[in-house]
């Protein structure tokens, strides 16, 4: 028969002990841990998405505001007025025009719409004023030319005539669209 010797009865009995031991820190503490560690990751995970989010906001209301201006509705970041303003402000800037007067809307109704209406008079020469209609005709999709006129006043100070460009501006919306 196979006898065990004393030091190979230790031997096992400490190999046991370690094995019961192992189990029992996995259990209380070693478990835990790696409960932690993963935890940890998934909230490094989170954190670098939470960081990177800023970055895809911009990107997404970037292509949010182009997608409007293709699609022709107002921009959700700026109304009415404030985008006719900025596109009649920097048109003017780059073709040497005045703008001379740019009114408050004023708001009419006729039937389920709404009709919100700015009068602009800008100051230059007729070429200039022209493209200014043109492009505000085809490229400003934030509302429509109602009606253009040019007017021609002498200036008393200078004994010159200028010429001026009256706009009228309107931008018509459902009343359902704006209850929303």
């Amino acid at each position: 028969m196979n006898k065990w010797t004393p030091y190979q009865k230790k031997f096992y009995l400490l190999a046991g002990g370690l094995f019961l031991l192992l189990i029992l820190s996995y259990q209380f503490s070693i478990s835990r841990t790696v409960e932690e560690l993963t935890t940890y990751r998934d909230y490094k995970a989170k954190n670098a998405l939470i960081a990177n989010l800023g970055n895809e906001m911009k990107t997404w209301s970037e292509r949010n505001r182009k997608l409007d201006e293709q699609l022709g509705g107002e921009y959700f970041t700026q109304g009415f007025q404030e985008s006719l303003l900025h596109e009649v402000g920097s048109f003017c800037n780059r073709n040497r025009l005045k703008l001379a007067e740019f009114s408050e809307p004023f708001e009419g109704e006729d039937g389920d719409y709404r009709v919100e209406t700015i009068v602009l008079t800008i100051e230059g020469d007729y070429k200039p004023l022209l493209k200014l209609m043109h492009h505000l005709e085809t490229g400003f999709k934030g509302g429509r030319i109602a009606s253009a006129e040019f007017l021609k006043e002498e200036n008393f100070k200078s004994h010159r005539e200028e010429l001026f460009l009256k706009l009228y501006v309107q931008k018509i919306k459902k009343k359902e669209d704006e209850d929303k």
